[in-house]
């Protein structure tokens, strides 16, 4: 999977300055659009769920923005520098999988994590899905 954790880490990082930082989350200033290089884990035109955990976006694209408040407002695929991820999800910061809705864990880079963000089950690493990855062999 295209999802690795170093840039799932880079992503949560980014996550968790933008969510302390006030007015943050939305489109930046640059207008320009980069085309996705990696595939995209959720699907393109993915709706997400009901908290928007797992819409298609893509870099810098602004389609997370205007989910809402409490929802998904952030494109991990903003804060990835690997050309080849994968995350091309709208995500938020979260402290368990109560906050992210049906279909998505709550992790950080690694299992003991403190910084934490919503990811679509499809795309977590296997680590971090109830089923300890058993859904990739089905």
């Amino acid at each position: 999977m295209g999802l690795s954790l170093r840039a799932l880490a880079a992503g949560l990082l980014a996550l968790a300055v933008l969510v302390s930082a006030p007015g943050c989350g939305g489109d930046d200033d640059d207008d320009s659009v980069v085309a996705d290089a990696g595939p995209s884990c959720t699907g393109v035109n993915a709706p997400g769920n009901s908290k928007k955990v797992g819409e298609y976006c893509s870099k810098r694209g602004g389609q997370c923005a205007d989910n809402g408040a409490g929802n998904a407002t952030i494109c991990a695929i903003d804060f990835d520098s690997d050309p080849t991820s994968s995350a091309t999800f709208c995500t938020k910061a979260c402290v368990d999988e109560l906050s992210c809705g049906e279909n998505s864990v709550c992790i950080g880079d690694s299992p003991t994590s403190t910084t934490k963000g919503c990811v679509p089950v499809v795309c977590a690493p296997d680590w971090a899905t109830p089923d300890a990855g058993t859904r990739d062999a089905q």
